[in-house]
This record gives C-alpha cells, sequence and structure tokens, in this order.
C-alpha cells in the first residue's frame, strides 16, 4: 500500500524559568501560543513536510527587578545634595546585588536599606580624581524578590556649577538592569540660582 504523509505537530513547553531567545521552523509554522499550568508557555507547531525543520534556543530568566524612585534635589551654593529613594521589587526571581552608575560631579555620601537589616555592605568605586562618578556596588543580606521589596536611600552632593545645572546634572545615579518605573523629583533652589522649566 502507498502510504502518504499529510502533517505533524509538535508541542513545544517552555518552563517558566526559561525563555525561548530562538525559534526557527522550516517546512511548517507556529499555530498558536497556549499558555499552560505552572506558569509554562506551550507553543504548537503545525508541520508541512516530513523534512521539517525546527531550531529552539531558550535562556535562563533573568531577575526582572522592577525600580520606582524619588529624588530630593537641593540646590545651596555652592553645593548641590541629593537623597535618592530607591524603592526596588521584583516581578520575577531575586537578586542580592545591585549596582548603579553615579554620575560625574557626584559624591556618594552614605547608601542606607529599609528594612536596615536588608543591607551587607556597599563599596564605590570612584572613577574621578576628585572621587566622583564611577560605580555604587551594593551587596544585601536578603535578596530583592516577589515578597521582599527592599527600598535604597542614597545620600549625595556635587558642587554647583557656576554658570548652572541642567537636568542631566542633578541626576546623582542611575540604577542598572532594572525595569524602571515611576519617578518622583522635588527640588529646591537659593539664591542666587533660580529654576527654569
Amino acid at each position: 500500500r502507498n502510504a502518504f504523509w499529510r502533517e505533524g505537530e509538535i508541542q513545544l513547553r517552555i518552563p517558566p524559568d526559561m525563555t525561548l531567545s530562538r525559534l526557527r521552523v522550516g517546512g511548517g509554522q507556529v499555530t498558536r501560543v497556549v499558555p499552560g499550568e505552572a506558569d509554562m508557555e506551550t507553543r504548537v507547531i503545525q508541520l508541512h513536510q516530513p523534512a521539517a525543520d525546527v531550531e529552539v534556543v531558550v535562556e535562563r530568566r533573568k531577575e526582572e527587578i522592577q525600580l520606582d524612585t524619588a529624588l530630593e534635589i537641593a540646590v545651596l551654593p555652592p553645593r548641590v545634595t541629593a537623597r535618592l529613594t530607591a524603592n526596588l521589587s521584583s516581578t520575577y526571581g531575586s537578586r542580592f546585588e545591585i549596582a548603579a552608575v553615579v554620575s560625574p560631579g557626584w559624591i556618594v555620601e552614605s547608601v542606607e536599606t529599609e528594612p536596615v537589616s536588608s543591607i551587607d555592605s556597599y563599596d564605590i568605586l570612584p572613577s574621578g580624581q576628585d572621587g566622583s562618578g564611577g560605580q555604587l556596588q551594593l551587596l544585601l543580606k536578603t535578596a530583592v524578590g516577589p515578597e521582599r521589596p527592599v527600598r535604597v536611600i542614597v545620600r549625595a552632593h556635587r558642587v554647583a556649577g557656576a554658570t548652572g545645572m541642567t537636568g542631566n546634572n542633578l541626576q546623582p545615579l542611575r540604577f542598572e538592569q532594572v525595569q524602571e518605573g515611576n519617578q518622583e523629583v522635588s527640588i529646591r533652589v537659593d539664591p542666587p540660582f533660580q529654576l527654569q522649566l
């Protein structure tokens, strides 16, 4: 008897701790994506020929850290002071190490956490000859996780520019590998400076 191959189907199941970084289908196509049990995702691939080829590349899913900030700036010539409150939470995974780039001209005075017991240590690796800029590395005792948000409070200062300052100069640091959310800024300016928006 003659046999004819009509079509086949593959169900590709991706566990929640993995992400699909590449899927290439030759001789077929993805027909639907189905959410499964325990956050598992299933992709249904319809094959149109016997020699169909499917290439799959998956990677371990990275932590998803959400960042909301409140920045208080005081321009008090000849200094500018800042208090940055960073609320870190996680939508997936947990992280013990938090890194931030310190903007040129800024010098970090202190780093605290709430709860206070969350912080293990922090280090500042300055890049400028005046001790400004560089990298802030914060190590937590308790990791930021889905049920464990952490608040980080950074105090810093810089010299006020003689010709004024722009918005970029007023940002003391930027956290790395986070998803930025709400950002609130309050600015207090003392003479001879004036605030222009």
